[in-house]
């Protein structure tokens, strides 16, 4: 007897229509929940390694903050000399420790809406279920 490719894919649906799974429903929100509370465990590390560097930094600035506490509209362009030159690093310095209090700052802000808005959704989802 031969079988032609319709026979053949005509018997896999078949066979697939009438497979049951069960308890697949709980298999899918197990895997589901585990996925959540991986990305939570990320959010929530990554949130705190952001919050102690912004915090290292924030000291670090409070320490030293005759070195840091600079107006920079003082500051004009002069010719180039050595001490132009260091005075030019130590305000870069200041502006890339500037930046980046701000940016760790509005990245934990972030991070923070994200854990409570993605906690609020996995709790509505299950408390529906």
């Amino acid at each position: 007897m031969e079988t032609t490719e319709n026979d053949q894919t005509r018997s896999i649906e078949i066979s697939v229509e009438e497979i049951v799974y069960e308890n697949a429903q709980e298999k899918l929100w197990q895997k589901q929940s585990l996925y959540y509370v991986q990305q939570f465990n990320v959010l929530v590390g990554k949130n705190v390694i952001v919050g102690i560097w912004a915090l290292a930094l924030i000291c670090t600035y409070v320490m030293y903050y005759n070195f840091f506490s600079v107006r920079l509209d003082d500051y004009s362009f002069v010719e180039i000399t050595l001490p132009s030159i260091f005075l030019f690093l130590k305000l870069l310095l200041i502006i890339a420790g500037r930046f980046f209090i701000c940016y760790f700052l509005i990245e934990m802000f972030y991070n923070t809406v994200r854990i409570i808005s993605s906690m609020v959704n996995f709790m509505s989802i299950r408390i529906q279920r």
